[in-house]
């Protein structure tokens, strides 16, 4: 049996992202549209807005972000992603031996965030993926006055809500379950024939924002501004026009096909290990079965629209999909945490949530 090979991350450029910024947006607001209050209140704050820190996950590893907190997620590049030897199907097991690796893969990130966001205010009884971490977040808390060590605690509930989210969004990209010899298709370069100014990109970054960049500089023409170009800024209005786009794309899903919507929502309704399990394992299958066509030729191949006839909607169905599934998984994890109230074993029990 080979092994999930880890990920030399110090060769990756320095922006590294999921879906893009408006395109983790859109996805995270048609959760909410998805989840009830009280479920969001539970896992943010009265008043929570899962929009509002999505694309936090992109930034808080970089040194030079504004909201980068570099000391403390610097080993989190890596948790964006599940890459393969080329040609493996996902393995499980291969993917849970890395869990104590200091550059964990997205299963094994979005597990450690699940436990620290049920267990919260015992996060010093939480076993930690990075070392490094551990011993910031105690030092952190234990240096705060007993009325800041409340807040912080919240803010690790927060911290631990907005990281899941994030990467179970980026666990539905293709080149986020792709090949580790080309870090997912970092290191493929084509010319994007539908891009502004026909730019040189990646293959993954036709995923991450290219496609999506088209459909909105059809809307905003000269004043759009591209994703990987406008990181850091305000995009507002960018962010709501595709989100309307994406819910009017999933209102006719769901009057033609409510079975499909309602499988997806069922399957991650149970455990989180099998609806992590089914996320990557689909995932990763789409990434083989298309990998030719994702690829689009040879370095430098000049991309035409015929690639945004093949996969735009299948990139739309992708966050529509992950949508879903999140506010499901949201939901049953706002149940545990109703159940634990944060505390590894209860107060007022001896049993502690199952995976």
């Amino acid at each position: 049996m080979s092994r999930l090979v880890v990920i030399t991350w110090a060769l990756l450029p320095l922006t590294v992202d999921g879906w893009n910024q408006d395109v983790h947006y859109a996805g995270a607001k048609l959760v909410e549209d998805l989840l009830p209050r009280e479920d969001l209140d539970r896992l943010l704050q009265k008043n929570g807005d899962l929009t509002c820190y999505i694309n936090w996950p992109d930034s808080n590893h970089r040194p030079g972000s504004m909201s980068g907190d570099s000391e403390r997620f610097g080993w989190s590049m890596a948790s964006h992603f599940v890459n393969m030897p080329s040609g493996e199907e996902y393995n499980r097991d291969q993917a849970e031996s890395l869990r104590v690796m200091e550059t964990p893969n997205a299963v094994n990130s979005l597990r450690h965030f699940r436990e620290k966001l049920l267990f919260y205010k015992d996060f010093k009884r939480v076993v930690y993926i990075n070392a490094k971490m551990k011993v910031l977040d105690e030092a952190l808390y234990d240096g705060q006055n007993d009325f800041n060590k409340v807040a912080l605690l919240e803010r690790f509930k927060r911290e631990s809500t907005y990281s899941i989210a994030h990467y179970f969004q980026d666990l539905h990209n293709p080149f986020h379950c792709g090949d580790q010899y080309d870090l997912g298709g970092f290191k493929h370069s084509v010319q994007c024939g539908f891009c502004a100014d026909n730019k040189t990109t990646t293959v993954h970054t036709l995923w991450d924002a290219d496609m999506f960049d088209h459909e909105l500089r059809g809307v905003f023409k000269r004043n759009y501004i591209d994703q990987m170009a406008g990181f850091e800024q305000e995009r507002y209005p960018f962010q709501e026009t595709l989100y309307k786009m994406m819910r009017e794309k999933y209102d006719f899903l769901l009057l033609i096909h409510p079975e499909l919507v309602r499988g997806w929502y069922t399957e991650c309704s149970g455990e989180f290990d099998s609806c992590i399990d089914t996320v990557v394992s689909e995932t990763r299958q789409y990434f083989l079965d298309n990998k030719e066509a994702l690829y689009v030729g040879a370095q430098g191949t000049v991309v035409t629209e015929a690639y945004l006839d093949r996969f735009l909607d299948a990139a739309f169905m992708q966050v529509m999909k992950s949508s879903v599934r999140l506010a499901a998984a949201l939901r049953r994890i706002s149940a545990e945490l109703r159940q634990t109230e944060g505390f590894m074993v209860q107060q007022r029990g001896n049993s502690v949530i199952p995976s």
